[in-house]
This record gives structure tokens, C-alpha cells and sequence, in this order.
């Protein structure tokens, strides 16, 4: 009988870590100058702002309609 290990629980996407550092190599680079993340680490919900307050709301409501048009097309 083989034993099947299960890798349970949540995982983050196969991309993610390359995809992140993409982004800190642009910044580096200097082509990124504002940054607002948001993740779940450890259970909690943990947000990153590295960009003035307009940009960051700005931001944020760009991803929320990302987000929302998604879910509608998909």
C-alpha cells in the first residue's frame, strides 16, 4: 500500500516568489516608487504601504476593482 502524503492546508501560488522579486528588483531599478501590499501571514491579515496616502487609497481601489472583474469573468 503506497502512502499518499497530503500537502494540506493553504499554500501560496507557484508564481509568488518569483513575482515578488520582479518587484524588488524594479525597485532597485528605481521604476517602482509606491508600493501597497496586502497578505496573509501566519493566519493574520498583514498590509504593507510604502506610498503616499492618495496612492495607497488610489492603489487599493484599483486592485478592489481588479479583483471584483475577476470574479465577475471568471
Amino acid at each position: 500500500m503506497k502512502v499518499i502524503e497530503g500537502g494540506f492546508g493553504r499554500k501560496a501560488c507557484v508564481n509568488l516568489a518569483s513575482d515578488l522579486r520582479e518587484v524588488a528588483d524594479a525597485v532597485e531599478r528605481g521604476e517602482i516608487v509606491d508600493f501597497v501590499a496586502a497578505y496573509v501571514q501566519g493566519g493574520e491579515y498583514e498590509m504593507l504601504y510604502a506610498a503616499s496616502l492618495s496612492d495607497s487609497v488610489f492603489l487599493s481601489t484599483l486592485l478592489h476593482r481588479r479583483a471584483v472583474d475577476n470574479c465577475i469573468q471568471g
